[in-house]
């Protein structure tokens, strides 16, 4: 499931206002499981770290918690606990070639690497 989507999914399961930021270039797909969780989504006029930028500066301004897989200085500790929420797709999938008795080492796997956080979760994998 994509973060913005968990994201929106899980302030709407606890109760919280999650304001979501996109890029008006996101597909419609996107924004309609974004908004099928209640969560608001803002539209930026700009490419991803465009949209970053725009968060980042609305969330210190309204002092929101800001929830990204990206770091910087100062900010590190969120997206180092995605990247262990991340490790759970690769237990399942331990767990799973497991189950179905593939004989043989994994040579392979394809991931998405986005903006590296999942990347950097398989290669310590």
């Amino acid at each position: 499931m994509e973060i913005r989507k968990v994201l929106a999914h899980l302030g709407n399961q606890y109760h919280c206002n999650t304001k979501v930021f996109v890029p008006q270039t996101v597909s419609l797909d996107r924004i309609k499981s974004i908004y099928q969780e209640n969560g608001e989504i803002i539209l930026v006029d700009g490419n991803y770290d465009k949209t970053l930028q725009i968060a980042k500066k609305e969330s210190e301004l309204n002092n929101w918690k800001l929830i990204t897989n990206n770091t910087w200085d100062g900010y590190t500790q969120i997206p180092m606990d995605i990247m262990c929420g991340y490790s759970t797709i690769f237990r399942e999938f331990e767990l799973q070639y497991q189950q179905f008795k593939h004989n043989g080492p994994i040579t392979h796997l394809m991931i998405q690497a986005g903006t590296g956080g999942l990347a950097a979760c398989a290669s310590i994998w």
